[in-house]
């Protein structure tokens, strides 16, 4: 009969006469069944972007760590398997938590391998546990995969884009100008005008006071965003550009672009067309305004900057419809019509724009370079962001329009030369 409590030694190993000398290793006794990877539970300060959305599974289950024992890195990084994407800068670090599925005791068998290693590098220690950071450092631009391994096995992946940051000067200012042909009541008063042709006629409240922006909140927002996809802007308030106090063809000019011209930014109601945006020929009448005062202004600007940014408040501040435009894609110009810190969301959307972004929603797929398949709508006129992904930047969401994607981080280095900057240099 076996007796537990007397252990039996195992039995002795014969060795070999010719047997291969040298040390010996000690083999893996177990491994976790699989690693998949969160975002970092430090908050933003610890990471850069994090994308699990692009390689999204079309449904739950098909995700590479419950594909079974044979889990394998495929040759297309943006496979739907469930695996994430993270940004990081050339000689700086970002961070991931880490998950395992099964035998916790073995989490310290893994290895961590990046492929192709010249990309990043991975930063000790390495977790010792599930619901940990592990963090890694770019090293030169490109993109790789870091691996968790065990007893020769892959376990779980995700990819890395590394680029140089890039730096940009950005100035934000007021132009203040007023009509020659409108005083306030008559604005106003054609404003009641308008609105009477849809609605019975309204009191008008006061013009409410212009809620003030700061431009240090106003930088943290842009870089909230688009640290994501490796951009640091520092922007500078170079105060207000006021043509009415300016010679008298600087001033006109700037009336006729924005009140009293055949293609005025803003009606006589105060308010801008209900059609820009909608409308071509409309849009393309107030873009062309919003150029032309936009180049009066930055001629007044005390230095070079990437890109400029023009608070030219609207006077019908009540019937706010379009709130900000970047005058092209890209474009080094960018309006907003009203102030105040809720509106910094629609100011990361229109300086998207300026990069060279586009919607969500965008007819006939223009933005099929920008958006994984599963996450790009084709009507512009119809939802305005998608239901998967809220939070993208270019989706019509505010203030929730933060978030960019993997793809969206690689479609700025198409328009980096808009702004006069090569590859690797920021500050011009």
């Amino acid at each position: 009969m076996f007796d537990s409590s007397s252990p039996v030694p195992p039995a002795a190993t014969q060795v070999a006469a010719n047997a291969p000398s040298g040390p010996v290793t000690a083999a893996v006794d177990c491994c976790p069944e699989a690693a998949w990877f969160d975002v970092s539970r430090n908050g933003p300060a610890s990471y850069f972007g994090f994308d699990n959305l692009s390689n999204k599974v079309a449904q739950p289950g098909q995700e590479y760590w419950n594909s079974g024992p044979q889990i394998s890195l495929p040759s297309n990084k943006e496979t739907r398997d469930g695996a994430v994407w993270v940004s990081v800068p050339v000689g700086e670090e970002t961070e991931l938590t880490i998950n395992f599925k099964g035998a916790a005791a073995c989490i310290g068998n893994c290895t961590y391998e990046i492929e192709p290693a010249t990309v990043a590098e991975v930063v000790a220690p390495t977790p010792t546990a599930s619901g940990l950071a592990i963090k890694i450092k770019g090293v030169q631009p490109g993109e790789a995969s870091l691996k968790v391994m065990c007893n020769g096995k892959l376990r779980g992946y995700f990819h890395i884009w590394c680029q140089k940051m890039v730096f940009l000067d950005v100035s934000v200012g007021v132009i203040q100008v007023t009509s020659a042909k409108h005083t306030r009541h008559q604005i106003m008063q054609g404003r009641n005008e308008y609105l009477s042709t849809k609605l019975p006629p309204l009191l008008l409240p006061p013009l409410p006071p212009n809620p003030p922006f700061t431009v240090e909140n106003l930088e943290t927002a842009l870089n909230n965003t688009f640290m994501q996809a490796l951009i640091s802007c520092s922007v500078t308030d170079v105060g207000i550009v006021d043509f009415d106090q300016l010679p008298e063809a600087q001033r006109n000019a700037a009336r006729n672009f924005v009140f009293d011209g055949p293609e005025p930014v803003f009606m006589s109601s105060g308010s801008m067309d209900p059609r820009v945006g909608f409308d071509k020929a409309v849009t393309d009448a107030v873009y062309r305004s919003l150029n032309g005062v936009a180049g009066l202004a930055n001629a007044h600007l005390p230095g070079k900057f990437h890109y400029r940014i023009w608070y030219l408040r609207q006077p019908d501040v009540h019937s706010l419809e379009t709130i900000g435009a970047a005058l092209e894609t890209p474009s080094r110009d960018g309006f907003m019509f009203a102030t105040g810190e809720s509106y910094y969301s629609v100011l990361v959307h229109e300086f998207g724009h300026m990069l060279g972004l586009k919607h969500v929603n965008e007819p006939n797929k223009t933005n099929k370079d920008q958006l994984p398949d599963h996450l790009r709508l084709s009507d512009k006129n119809g939802a305005a962001w998608h239901p998967d992904d809220p939070t993208n930047a270019m989706g019509y969401n505010s203030p929730f329009n933060v978030d960019l994607l993997y793809s969206q981080w690689k479609a700025y280095e198409r328009v980096k030369t808009h702004a006069g900057l090569s590859p690797d240099v920021g500050n011009s």
